[in-house]
């Protein structure tokens, strides 16, 4: 017998309790109601609501207001009335605006330092512009002349001479516009932009590659006019390939003489790597750093071990941030030009490929992520090339005397020939100094075909 029946109060509560309204477009997902509907631009939107009475009652209101928005022959989509608030917001952003939303990403993402540079760069020209109005003409005129460098004045107290406006470089013009790109990509995604006008702009072909490498000559009269304490940096430098950075903050932590390896970390791309040293880079490192206990003896009277945490520091100690101060005027002192620090990062990739190394050890040792930035480092010197040249010289001798010896035979008198036309033959080699004249009495073997 069923137990509903036989029970009183259950069967009054199974009476009361219906099952939910069945209507269309209103229908049941996980335990949640939904509705469906079809607004005046054939669009279908679905929505969640909640209960099933709820649900019907938003169901019949919408349709009520499609119903309402046919008969005054307006729209009425969500979808379009969104894409309508966005739009109006778009019209009314400035570039400054998406411009400090890239600066405040960057801060906390890159370890790029010249974004704020390049950026107010684009803001003296697009700052006070409004986004939606920015367009691919308007990059194009910025690629075509781009603001000039800030001009330098002179160094002297009352020197009114300025220097002339330095042009901005293709490469840094490219750098412009590549962070313009950035900055409109993101304000599209966060909905303050629509297109892109950098994308129709194609960038400069960029031929900036340096080959310039320290010689020998230039190497010796550097090291005569350098202070004593930037020579073990300079030392390191050519022979290990470091960039500035990576000696500058280098500790003495990092030092593993027992390894033979000095320990960065972190590099321009973001990750750590081992340099090992060779003998020439240990014993200067030694020899620095036995300076450095010498020294902090002398000033702190025995309260430090040694002078600073840092293997290369200020003669007091600190970081080296004065570096610029004694570097430019030694390179003019030494009669060095064209010549910035960073080339010796060139000079010593050079030397390792001179020396036979091959490209990917040279690769490993410089910390490059591709072998394509290698083989932009590793320019051999003009010496070198012209060495090696040499050698197809030497092998275009070889056969110019081969082919001169082939000749002779070729026009060595032969048993019926007449011997005026073999001597004049001769004369004529001889003359274009090919070959020599045979000694008398003796004749040259002719070959029988």
């Amino acid at each position: 017998m069923n137990e509903a029946a036989g029970n009183p109060e259950t069967a009054k509560v199974s009476r009361n309790k219906r099952p939910p309204v069945k209507v269309r477009g209103v229908f049941e997902r996980d335990g949640v109601w939904w509705i469906s509907w079809m607004c005046t631009e054939g669009h279908r939107h679905r929505q969640p609501v909640g209960a099933n009475k709820l649900a019907i009652q938003e169901h019949g209101a919408r349709r009520k207001e499609v119903e309402k928005a046919r008969r005054l022959g307006v729209v009425y989509c969500p979808e379009e009335e969104r894409k309508r608030k966005l739009a109006q917001r778009r019209g009314r952003v400035l570039l400054k605006e998406i411009a400090q939303d890239y600066l405040d990403f960057a801060a906390a993402h890159k370890r790029d330092r010249n974004d704020r540079f390049r950026m107010d760069r684009l803001l003296k020209v697009f700052g006070e512009r409004l986004v939606s109005e920015i367009t691919p003409e308007d990059v194009e005129r910025y690629k075509a002349n781009p603001p000039s460098q800030k001009q330098r004045r002179g160094k002297k107290k009352g020197d009114e001479k300025k220097a002339e406006p330095k042009p901005l470089a293709p490469a840094t013009v490219n750098r412009d516009l590549a962070m313009l790109k950035t900055t409109f990509n993101r304000a599209i995604r966060a909905g303050k932009a629509s297109v892109n006008p950098v994308k129709a702009v194609p960038l400069f072909k960029e031929n900036n590659a340096r080959t310039r490498c320290l010689t020998d000559e230039e190497e010796a009269r550097l090291y005569e006019a350098l202070p004593d304490y930037l020579k073990p940096f300079l030392t390191v430098a050519l022979n290990t390939g470091m960039r500035w950075g990576e000696l500058a903050s280098l500790r003495w932590e990092d030092v593993d003489f027992y390894t033979g390896t000095l320990r960065i970390r972190e590099s321009k791309s973001g990750e750590g790597r081992r340099v090992p040293m060779n003998s020439v880079v240990r014993e200067a490192l030694q020899e620095v750093r036995r300076a450095q206990i010498q020294k902090a003896r002398e000033q702190a009277e025995g309260e430090r071990e040694i002078l600073s945490e840092y293997v290369f520091c200020a003669p007091q100690g600190g970081f080296l941030h004065n570096f610029k101060r004694d570097w430019h005027p030694t390179l003019l002192r030494a009669g060095i030009v064209e010549f910035r620090w960073h080339d010796t990062r060139h000079t010593a990739a050079s030397r390792l490929v001179m020396a036979g190394v091959d490209l990917y050890t040279v690769k490993e040792i410089l910390g490059h992520k591709t072998i394509i930035m290698t083989q932009r480092y590793s320019h051999l010197s003009p010496g070198h090339q012209r060495m090696a040249l040499e050698k197809l010289a030497v092998r275009e001798g070889r056969a110019e005397a081969k082919s001169a010896e082939q000749v002779a035979l070729q026009v060595a008198p032969k048993e019926n020939a007449p011997e005026g036309r073999s001597a004049n033959a001769l004369e004529f080699m001889v003359g274009r100094g090919r070959i020599e004249l045979p000694t008398p009495g003796f004749s040259v073997p002719c070959s029988t075909d």
